[in-house]
């Protein structure tokens, strides 16, 4: 019973590597830069039916949009790291 148990219940990291499995076989769009603030309301709406989808939980949200970041949102996002740390 406790392997069955363990397998099931998994760890965050476990939980955090199939949900980006999920999210890559999912090929969301990548956000690059956007025209308007609708664009970006788009894209969030977008990648939030995704995250509810695949039972996303909160803490993993972040890390897993910030890995879907190019171009120009890439580099503001590092920027944005930068700043905190």
């Amino acid at each position: 019973m406790g392997d069955a148990q363990s397998k099931s219940t998994g760890s965050k990291e476990e939980d955090g590597d199939k949900h980006l499995h999920t999210l890559h076989k999912l090929k969301p769009l990548l956000f690059k830069r956007v025209i308007g603030p609708q664009d970006a309301k788009d894209w969030l709406l977008r990648i939030e039916k995704i995250f509810n989808s695949i039972q996303c939980l909160e803490s993993r949200k972040l890390p897993l949009v910030a890995f879907i970041f190019e171009g120009d949102a890439k580099r503001w996002w590092v920027g944005q790291q930068r700043k905190k740390f």
